[in-house]
């Protein structure tokens, strides 16, 4: 997980377009989903 989250943030320190930028927010809304979904199940 930490791993992911850091590659995302120099993904975002990269993004010039919208679609960049769209595309680094649906990635981090399903990082947040598994995580909930991990923290429910435990």
């Amino acid at each position: 997980y930490n791993d992911s989250l850091g590659a995302l943030r120099v993904s975002i320190g990269h993004a010039t377009s919208a679609e960049d930028i769209e595309l680094f927010r649906t990635a981090l809304a399903g990082i947040a989903s598994r995580r909930g979904g991990r923290e429910e199940a435990a």
